[in-house]
């Protein structure tokens, strides 16, 4: 059902898809699973070295527009599929291991879709709220 919903809702926007249980990502750019437990998961995203450039929906009105960290190898996303838990810990990595992270990030994932997207010379990452119960 959560894979019809986001069909339709962002119909041809991402090559790659990444769906388990509440957790949705949307992205152009491989994603890996590196490590698995019972409930929990990490997940891998190359980025190259690239510029990323973080949208996150409701940002207070004194930030403008996106948050940006240069020159990132990847991000590190670690999550709990078990009911009731749809948190995720997102790392920025400025190498390719948990101990070069420059920021990491709490989220609650249950009603929202990770899009993460290369562009020429950076990448694009939003995190949108989606309430699918309103979505026909």
């Amino acid at each position: 059902m959560i894979e019809y919903i986001v069909t339709k809702y962002l119909k041809g926007c991402a090559q790659m898809n990444y769906i388990d249980g509440k957790l949705v990502i949307l992205s152009n750019l491989e994603i890996k699973k590196i490590k698995e437990w019972e409930y929990d998961a990490d997940l891998f995203i190359v980025l190259g070295g690239r510029c990323l450039n973080l949208y996150l929906d409701k940002l207070p009105k004194h930030i403008s527009s996106r948050i940006q960290l240069p020159e990132l190898e990847g991000i590190l996303i670690r999550y709990c599929s078990l009911g009731g838990h749809d948190v995720a810990t997102i790392h920025f990595l400025k190498e390719n291991d948990i101990y070069s992270s420059i920021m990491n990030l709490e989220i609650e994932y249950g009603n929202h879709i990770f899009e993460i997207s290369q562009e020429e010379h950076s990448v694009e990452m939003k995190l949108t709220e989606i309430k699918f119960t309103e979505i026909k």
